[in-house]
Parts: structure tokens; sequence; C-alpha cells
């Protein structure tokens, strides 16, 4: 006779636990694998935008890198260093390590004005929309673009 396994628990927590993403990506890749052989396994990419006096993260970048896509998931730039080029130099530097990885195509998504125009400008075309999103009456646009 098999032993009855327990039921896993379901706990809402802040997203801080050390480690957490990592285990849910690495679960997310390996499951995947078994149905895509030939693709490789995702990985994670960060770029961090670092104060220039004490050196610590104040914004940057994050998204993952799999099956040839760059998946731009976020990216922030504080407002004393807006109008900097810094959200132009993040995407690009994300795009770099990207096709330095042999990635082909990068995706994003946005619900905000001036980075959808920042993106349209990097040559992001979009290719579907979610009205009501994040609020009502607005929406969120979905990008990608060839890489090169």
């Amino acid at each position: 006779m098999t032993p009855e396994k327990a039921m896993p628990a379901l706990e809402i927590i802040d997203g801080k636990e050390e480690g957490f993403h990592r285990t849910i990506f690495n679960g997310y890749c390996a499951f995947n694998a078994k149905f895509f052989p030939d693709r490789p396994a995702g990985q994670e990419l960060a770029i961090a935008l670092r104060d220039p006096q004490t050196g610590k993260a104040i914004g940057g970048l994050t998204g993952h890198i799999s099956g040839g896509w760059l998946v731009i998931e976020l990216f922030f730039v504080p407002d004393e260093f807006r109008d900097l080029g810094l959200a132009t130099r993040l995407i690009t530097k994300a795009e770099e390590e990207a096709i330095r990885q042999g990635c082909h195509s990068a995706r994003l998504d946005t619900h905000n004005p001036k980075a959808m125009h920042l993106c349209r400008r990097l040559g992001y075309v979009v290719f579907g929309e979610l009205d009501d999103y994040p609020v009502r009456s607005s929406r969120t646009l979905y990008l990608r673009k060839k890489l090169g």
C-alpha cells in the first residue's frame, strides 16, 4: 500500500522570500524542457542601475532569456535620473546580451505611454493589447522586436 502524500499548503507571501523566484523559474524551465528538448534552458537576466554615490541598486531591468527570446519583465529608472537616456541604455544592453546568447527576438508589455513611445522608437511593434488593465479605461500593450 502506498502512503498518502501530504497536500502542500498555499500561502500568499510578500515576494521577497530568498530564492523564491529562482525556485519557480527553475521548475518552470525544467518542466518545459520535457516538451521542448531542443530549446536551451531559460535563464534570468538582471541589469542593475546603481546610485553613483552609494553603489546601491536604485533601478534597472529584469527579465529572462528562453527559447531564443528575450522577455523584458520590468524596467525602471528613478525620477531624478530620467531623461538621461538610461531606459534606452538598459533595454539596449539587455538586447545585446540576448543576441550574445543567441536570441532572435524580444518581447515586453507596458501600460505607460512614455515607455510605449520609447519602445516604438527602439523598433518594437505592437502585437496585442488588453483593455481595462491595469485599471478601467487604460490598456496594456504587448510589443515585440526582431533582434540582430
